[in-house]
């Protein structure tokens, strides 16, 4: 997957979105920022996006000749790529539904899924994720009773003078194409067991994922 980095940024998904329609996204894309201005979670709260204090990036594949089912699958297969990819780097993580990342009793992290539609087929998938790495003030305005945290505050500091955010991105990337691809070839029951495994907190109010139309 080509990546592209820049130092900052409003949001990651709208970067992506701003090359969708300019014609520059024709292929697989991971869009990664320092910091964001206007960075968004789900039903449009914002996202705190410190500079270097977290990963904050996107992933898009620009619509094909399949096009993608409007269902949750992809926000499925991101939470189990994103946990599956905090594992190998040394930090369990569970999931929240539908699209909440949590370690140590708090929230580390976050998906933002968008669907781009025209004309009744999909043009884009988006895939935006952010991941707390270290510990910087926060707050989430959205009800939520979990306070924030990141790597940081999880690991002891020789673990975290050892952690590498660069690998983590690296195997972010790789699971979620992974999984991704596992969405796109209808493989929803793998998805869903991989999915169930990894959450430890169901039933939550004020629930969703966000598949917007363009605008």
């Amino acid at each position: 997957m080509r990546v592209v980095r820049v130092d900052a940024t409003d949001s990651t998904n709208a970067l992506a979105q701003r090359w969708l329609c300019s014609g520059d996204l024709t292929e697989p894309t991971c869009f990664v920022a320092r910091a964001q201005s206007a960075g968004r979670g789900t039903r449009g709260r914002e996202w705190a996006s410190p500079r270097d204090a977290g990963l904050y990036l996107s992933l898009a594949w620009p619509g094909a000749s399949q096009p993608f089912p409007l269902t949750t699958d992809y926000t499925r297969a991101a939470g189990v790529a994103c946990i599956e990819a905090l594992a190998a780097t040394g930090v369990p993580a569970h999931l929240k539904p539908v699209n909440d990342i949590l370690a140590g009793g708090g929230k580390l992290g976050g998906i933002l899924t968008e669907l781009i539609v025209e004309a009744g087929r999909a043009r884009a998938l988006i895939v935006g994720i952010g991941l707390n790495i270290r510990a910087v003030p926060r707050s989430w305005p959205d009800r939520t009773k979990w306070p924030c945290t990141s790597i940081e505050a999880l690991l002891d500091p020789t673990q975290f003078a050892r952690f590498d955010p660069e690998a983590l991105l690296n195997r972010l990337v790789q699971s979620c194409e992974t999984w991704i691809a596992r969405a796109r070839q209808g493989a929803s029951e793998e998805i869903d067991a991989a999915w169930e495994r990894g959450c430890t907190v169901r039933n939550q109010p004020d629930e969703g994922v966000d598949e917007f139309p363009p605008r």
